[in-house]
């Protein structure tokens, strides 16, 4: 299996439009559709728990491309050149205004593959739960994020209640919540 051309359709400020043509398993020359990251470096998911009081560190804000509503881990896209430590790093502070320490970084993975290209770096990271450890955020203009924080021990239930709200919940939340109740 190999990719024969890649032809871009479309292209904005930070996503393009491309079609495949790729040759399958038997030979057979098909085409897919994909979308893919421009002018980054791909995107950062942080789980960030505080200490000592075992909660995470989660947001609230309106995504266009669902229509609602999403609660979600802090995240963002990694800048062109930057180290993905750093980038979590400041996405959790611009997103929820709390300084964290990376504990883990997790090797690129790829959250939608049969969508896009873009590839996703998760941080595990710890911030101090004090009220002089979250200062202001620092929102792009675009965004209007709520931080939210949730007991561990409490995720799985909080979701359900979210969703009962008729909030949408992020698939990477959620096999996360998942993993916890095992």
């Amino acid at each position: 299996m190999k990719i024969l051309s890649r032809k871009r359709m479309a292209e904005g400020k930070f996503l393009a439009l491309d079609v495949i043509e790729y040759e399958d398993d038997e030979g057979v020359v098909r085409k897919w559709e994909s979308v893919s990251r421009t002018r980054c470096g791909g995107a950062v998911v942080v789980i960030c728990r505080l200490v000592p009081s075992d909660e995470l560190v989660l947001v609230k804000q309106f995504r266009p491309p669902a229509g609602n509503i999403m609660l979600e881990f802090p995240a963002g896209l990694v800048e062109d050149g930057e180290d993905p430590a750093d980038a979590a790093k400041r996405e959790l502070n611009e997103e929820t205004g709390f300084q964290g320490r990376v504990k883990k970084l997790l090797p690129a993975s790829f959250s939608s593959p049969g969508l896009t290209s873009e590839k996703v770096f998760w941080a595990v990271m710890e911030a101090p739960d004090t009220p002089e450890s979250q200062r202001k955020t620092h929102f792009d203009e675009s965004e209007n994020i709520e931080t939210v924080t949730v007991k561990r021990s409490e995720l799985f239930s909080y979701l359900e209640k979210a969703m009962a709200e008729g909030v949408l919940i992020d698939s990477k939340l959620f096999a996360y919540a998942a993993g916890l109740e095992d």
